[in-house]
């Protein structure tokens, strides 16, 4: 059984040697980084970052921050170890409520994924992102598809 809990410095060292090669392609596709420099970035810019741990070991850390000069949305954002499909069904379990808390300060929710990370596309998928758009961007201008999750405003009752 695994568990969710906030992210530390001392995680980053275990997850950046043991970084998913899907992941590892991603990030420095998207920025030219390595997997101990995104993984500080996130750290460092998230305003929540997470980490899902599986037998006492962190297997993915994932985040939120604000986007540069549009603090209503948030940038989300995951990065797994090849043990992370051992925590799929509790990841999909969990996301949920997570999702929603992150909603209370960033009504869109929004990034742009590698269009090679099937595993990702399918988590976001399950999670209630939308696939928008292809895009060529990034450090290597790879295609990567936009995606984003909107607040379900509550709506009064007539």
């Amino acid at each position: 059984m695994g568990i969710i809990r906030p992210a530390r410095f001392s995680d980053l060292p275990y997850m950046a040697m043991r970084m998913r090669r899907e992941d590892v392609a991603e990030v420095y596709a998207a920025s030219g980084h390595s997997p101990a420099e995104a993984l500080l970035l996130g750290l460092q810019t998230s305003s929540e970052c997470l980490v899902a741990e599986y037998e006492g070991r962190p297997t993915a850390i994932f985040g939120v921050g604000p986007a540069e000069g549009a603090p209503e949305i948030g940038i989300v954002w995951l990065l797994a170890t090849d043990e992370m499909p051992r925590l799929a069904v509790q990841a999909l379990r969990v996301t949920p409520p997570i999702l929603e808390r992150w909603h209370e300060d960033y009504p869109i929710l929004c990034n742009v994924v590698d269009a090679r990370n099937a595993l990702h596309i399918r988590w976001l998928k399950r999670a209630g992102f939308h696939l928008l758009r292809r895009l060529s961007c990034g450090f290597e201008g790879r295609e990567f598809i936009e995606f984003t999750k909107l607040k379900v405003p509550q709506c009064a009752n007539p």
